[in-house]
């Protein structure tokens, strides 16, 4: 008997007939008799399978399913009010805050290295706002059942 037995879907490929040219597990099936009663307990089983009749609906059971759920319903959504609103206040109160910081900052810099800066910041920003729109539409999206 070999110890190196095949693997269960090895077994199962050759009882449906899948697993032709293995060799080496028609070999060990004639040697272990284990390996061969799950063969045969596979075979059966297949067979069995195959035999039984599907079954056949006259209804179409997503369509009644889909009937049974709520209509969805357009809210306005407060929250992303809020959130809006909370982010432009912060927007606003940074310059406010730290405008004096800012401008001091910025007056020592270069006019060309303070644009470049401003620019590559506001063009950071616009690319990560996008992505989170893109995001939010593509998450809205499989919420719709239409």
């Amino acid at each position: 008997m070999s110890s190196n037995h095949p693997s269960e879907n090895e077994l199962q490929q050759y009882a449906i007939g899948e697993l032709f040219t293995n060799e080496d597990v028609a070999a060990h099936l004639h040697s272990c008799a284990g390996c061969h009663a799950r063969v045969t307990n596979y075979r059966l089983l297949a067979q069995q399978l195959n035999a039984m009749q599907s079954p056949a609906f006259d209804f179409n059971l997503a369509q009644l399913v889909l009937e049974q759920l709520p209509a969805p319903k357009a809210q306005f959504s407060w929250i992303t009010v809020f959130g809006v609103v909370l982010t432009l206040a912060f927007l606003a109160a940074v310059p406010l805050v730290f405008g004096g910081y800012i401008v001091k900052l910025f007056k020592n810099l270069p006019a060309l290295f303070a644009t470049v800066l401003t620019v590559s910041t506001v063009a950071i920003f616009i690319g990560q706002l996008n992505t989170i729109i893109k995001e939010h539409y593509h998450e809205i999206k499989k919420l719709d059942f239409n």
